[in-house]
């Protein structure tokens, strides 16, 4: 890694850790949250108080117009890769995209594992590992994170 992009990564932690520090509202939060690397697609949003985005690949994670992540919640990017990490051989992360699609809310204290994708208008509930897709319009929660219900609005329309 090259010293240019590692201090561009140093300071976007440190963009990302004054941003949770200072006592702003949730949705000048998602709005400045993108000098952090996370991509923020749209004008409106609400990223909570003590929002934890993945430092190491932040440019991986996209949240949508009118999406919710509420307070303390911890979006990842990456995992451990065990048997790599064991013998020491190749890289030991394996990267994914999280991507919190238009108004869907994550609920306090959720952690989102990497390559997952939470669907429009779908609900997490609080205290969450969502460790899998969630589809549109749908209520998961719990540790990981399943199928609760369908949420009105997303039903099919047959005709």
């Amino acid at each position: 890694m090259s010293s240019i992009s590692r201090c561009k990564r140093l300071m976007n932690m440190a963009f990302a850790k004054i941003i949770n520090m200072v006592p702003i509202s949730g949705e000048l939060r998602y709005r400045l949250i993108r000098y952090s690397g996370v991509k923020t697609l749209g004008k409106r949003g609400f990223i909570g108080k003590n929002v934890s985005f993945d430092s190491i690949r932040p440019d991986l994670i996209e949240i949508e117009d009118g999406a919710y992540v509420t307070e303390a919640c911890i979006v990842y990017t990456h995992y451990l890769i065990p048997d790599t990490f064991v013998t020491r051989k190749g890289s030991w992360f394996r990267f994914g995209r999280v991507v919190i699609k238009k108004n869907a809310f994550v609920g306090a204290r959720t952690i989102i594992c990497n390559d997952v994708v939470v669907g429009e208008n779908a609900i997490v509930a609080a205290g969450s590992v969502v460790t899998k897709d969630i589809p549109p319009y749908e209520l998961w929660g719990g540790t990981p994170a399943k199928f609760i219900r369908k949420l009105q609005g997303g039903q099919q329309i047959t005709g």
